[in-house]
């Protein structure tokens, strides 16, 4: 659980941006997050998370916003201050290729959890839109997809480089042009 201090700036924190998205009133929100965060704060209770994204969505449907939830990619297993990079160049093999990476376990289970949890959230509410972003860093065997040739995605265990945001753009800009034509 976390600290009460904590919990009261969180609060403070939220209260001024839902003031925020009611001056706005956007029509499309992005809701992109450190999802498993929820898991852990949760001991594992999915429960909370759904109960309070229900809340936020009815908050919205009245400014009439379409709320995007984009999934969590995946957390690499180097940890949050080692540079991913480094790691991989450090552990590159003789004959030029990278590392063979996989997620870290207990981040995708929790991954599992959250997005199933907004799956659910999405089935009751049709303002809600789920984009599993989390596929575009994931090759077919599993393993993490973390570079293309020079372009390395991740900056550390759970942050994107530029060239990482980039490998969202054309699942996102067709999220923003699917709304438009509605």
């Amino acid at each position: 659980m976390l600290p009460e201090e904590r919990i009261k700036a969180i609060k403070e924190f939220d209260k001024y941006r839902m003031r925020f998205i009611k001056e706005w009133r956007p029509d499309i929100l992005f809701l992109i997050e450190r999802w498993d965060r929820w898991y852990v704060w949760n001991k594992g209770n999915v429960a909370p998370f759904e109960q309070q994204f229900e809340t936020f969505l009815q908050k919205m449907r009245p400014l009439g916003t379409k709320v995007v939830f984009v999934t969590q990619a995946p957390v690499s297993p180097v940890g949050s201050r080692m540079n991913f990079r480094a790691i991989a160049s450090l552990l590159q093999k003789p004959d030029g290729r990278l590392p063979v990476f996989y997620p870290d376990a207990w981040a995708d289970s929790a991954h599992a959890s959250i997005h199933a949890a907004a799956e659910r959230v999405a089935a009751k509410n049709p303002n809600l839109i789920v984009v599993r972003s989390h596929f575009a860093f994931l090759n077919t065997n599993g393993s993490l997809r973390y570079a293309d040739g020079r372009k390395f995605f991740y900056l550390d265990d759970n942050h994107l480089t530029d060239a990482g945001t980039e490998e969202l753009r054309p699942l996102l800009e067709k999220v923003i042009a699917d709304q438009v034509k509605h």
